[in-house]
């Protein structure tokens, strides 16, 4: 018998990208048995893109908001709706590529007790230009089931997911399972991070070696609001760490806790300085012909690594926590190899 699936999208004020998000869905080679979309009070023109959709497509069910719930409520709301046997939940400025959904569904059937299927990502800029592929590290070039043990240390080890939740079809049964995990207010970031380790905890993973989604990185997004400060990165790292500890220590390992909170709060100063560096670079790039200027830059660049209050609390942090740091480095060496090579 044929599993369905539901693909749910909520939208506020994404028009510009609206598009190319539902034409990535309603073209697919799988198409899902149901596209949820909920606009949640927008004010620009989107309720008029997606009813104009909503009637060239039976599947596609319109929702719209009276009042702006923001995107967890409206992500629980859509939970709530969708009926398929497996979820998916796409954001209204990314978009999937040919076959995703096939493929996924493929491999949830080969592997039907698996907690969810994911793959790789582009990222893109906001223009839609790609920057390469994201979340790889600690994967490599593997495919198929993936078991708790190896998923979790994979988490852990980088501090942040392998993997990212714009690419992960859910079997509907094991996502309301966890939904009671993701806490409204008590954590301000990291609530994919509490949810999907749950679910893998209990059932693993299935992986897919190829990207197949677009994730579009934005300025004015939440995740970018976190990552950009790494002592707001860090604290919600903290509180994340802190609810898995007292709401989940029957499920959650508590060394898988504690390294993933070390690790997390390593990337948030590790991500600082890389941005430091590339906003370096960008600002000198147009001066290198001249040699005097160049040196100029160069030690702007070498003086900021060195001595910027990011990189002396990224280097004190290595120094004290050292053994979570080099699971890190490792890790995302893999990553970083794994992109050349494609």
């Amino acid at each position: 018998m044929k599993r369905t699936l539901s693909v749910v999208m909520p939208n506020y004020n994404d028009s510009e990208y609206l598009t190319s998000a539902i034409e990535s869905v309603v073209s697919q080679s799988y198409p899902p048995d149901e596209f949820i979309i909920c606009d949640d009070a927008s004010t620009d023109n989107s309720v008029e893109i997606i009813k104009g959709y909503a009637a060239r497509f039976p599947l596609i069910k319109f929702v719209q908001n009276e009042t702006n719930l923001g995107v967890f409520k409206t992500g629980l709301k859509l939970n709530a709706i969708a009926t398929g046997d497996y979820i998916f939940y796409l954001n209204a400025d990314d978009y999937l590529l040919a076959g995703f959904l096939e493929k996924s569904m493929r491999m949830l059937e080969k592997y039907p007790d698996a907690g969810f299927c994911a793959a790789f990502a582009y990222v893109i800029t906001k223009k839609g230009r790609r920057l390469g592929i994201g979340y790889t590290a600690g994967m490599g070039s593997k495919n198929g089931l993936i078991s708790p043990a190896e998923a979790l240390n994979n988490i852990s080890a980088i501090g942040s997911h392998f993997l990212h939740s714009g690419t992960m079809v859910f079997k509907r049964i094991h996502y309301k399972e966890s939904e009671r995990a993701m806490p409204d207010k008590d954590v301000p970031y990291f609530k994919d991070m509490i949810h999907t380790s749950l679910i893998i905890a209990k059932h693993g993973l299935c992986f897919i070696s190829e990207p197949l989604v677009c994730i579009r990185m934005r300025n004015e997004s939440l995740s970018a609001s976190f990552h950009n400060n790494p002592e707001l990165y860090s604290e919600a790292a903290r509180k994340m760490a802190h609810y898995m500890r007292t709401e989940y220590p029957d499920v959650l390992d508590a060394k898988f806790i504690d390294r993933l909170e070390k690790n997390i709060i390593f990337w948030g100063y590790f991500n600082s300085l890389i941005k430091d560096r590339n906003s370096v670079l960008k600002r000198y790039k147009h001066l290198k012909t001249d040699d005097n200027l160049f040196k100029k830059a160069s030690f702007s660049l070498l003086n900021r690594l060195l001595f910027g209050k990011d990189a002396i609390a990224c280097i004190g942090y290595l120094v004290k926590n050292r053994l979570g740091v080099f699971d890190f480095l490792r890790n995302y060496g893999q990553g970083m190899l794994y992109q050349r090579g494609r």
